[in-house]
Formats: structure tokens, C-alpha cells, sequence
């Protein structure tokens, strides 16, 4: 968390002197549980272990998500998907508070409306000995959350 904490203070001081806002190439990598759940039935709800989730700056002064190799069902292929424009504040110190109403995520670089997430709130939390990321939204009719440490 102390390198993401850095990573994030050093856009935000280039953001506010310079117009060349360069984040560098620090991502921060984190595996977890992902849990899927129906909106319409909450008994339909897949949990996968082992899901690779990061996070990284971008010049806008925003965040971006990949997920790796995600599933909402069994039977989806699996998808590395790119969630750009995620807002963030600090919270405390130690805690990054992540947001947005809704964000289209692009795979493969290009945008996927027809999976676009909304309602995603989330923390990145600096919790020893490794960083904990919590999110959670809506996307498809599904209720997705991911509890994840970072991986070194």
C-alpha cells in the first residue's frame, strides 16, 4: 500500500504543477475470491478463488481495474476486462476509498457497453502485512464483489 500510496501522491503533486501527468508503470496486484450473485435470485451466486484483480494510476488522475480471467457463470468464457475512470479519495492514511456511478470497461481495448458497471464503491486498504482491496457492483444483472490481498 505504501508504494500505491506514493504512486498516488506523486500523480497528484504532477497533476497540480504539471500538464504532463506521467503515473509510471507501478501497478498493484492483488488475488482473491470473487463472488457473483443474480440481482433477480440471490440463491444463483458463483464464487471463483484465485482471481487476479490490479490497479493502476492513469493521467487523468483516475483509476483503472483489470480483471483477470473473469466468469460470471460457470459456463462464460473466461474475460480480462480493463475498468477505466475509477475515482478514489483518501479516506485516512491508510485507506483509499474507490467509486464510480458507472464506467464501460474495454477489453482487448476496445469499449464493451453491453457489460458496463454501475454503482462500483470499493476500498484499497493498507492492512499488514499485505494491502487488502474490497469492491463491489452491478454489472449484467449480477452483484459482483471481490475481497483480494496484495500479491508481492
Amino acid at each position: 500500500m505504501k508504494k500505491f500510496l506514493l504512486l498516488l501522491f506523486a500523480a497528484a503533486s504532477l497533476a497540480a504543477c504539471d500538464d504532463d501527468k506521467d503515473y509510471g508503470p507501478d501497478i498493484e496486484h492483488f488475488t482473491g475470491r470473487l463472488t457473483v450473485t443474480l440481482l433477480s435470485d440471490a440463491t444463483q451466486r458463483h464464487t471463483y478463488d484465485g482471481k487476479r484483480f490490479s490497479l493502476a494510476g492513469d493521467t487523468d488522475g483516475t483509476l483503472t481495474m483489470r480483471m483477470y480471467d473473469t466468469q460470471f457463470v460457470p459456463q462464460m468464457p473466461p474475460l480480462t476486462m480493463d475498468v477505466p475512470g475509477i475515482g478514489y479519495l483518501h479516506s485516512t492514511v491508510d485507506l483509499l476509498t474507490l467509486e464510480a456511478a458507472r464506467v464501460v470497461p474495454l477489453m482487448g481495448g476496445r469499449p464493451y457497453e453491453q457489460y458496463a458497471i454501475t454503482a462500483l464503491k470499493g476500498t484499497v486498504a493498507d492492512a499488514e502485512p499485505e494491502d487488502r482491496l474490497h469492491v463491489e457492483f452491478d454489472c449484467m444483472g449480477y452483484r459482483v464483489v471481490y475481497d483480494g490481498e496484495e500479491l508481492d
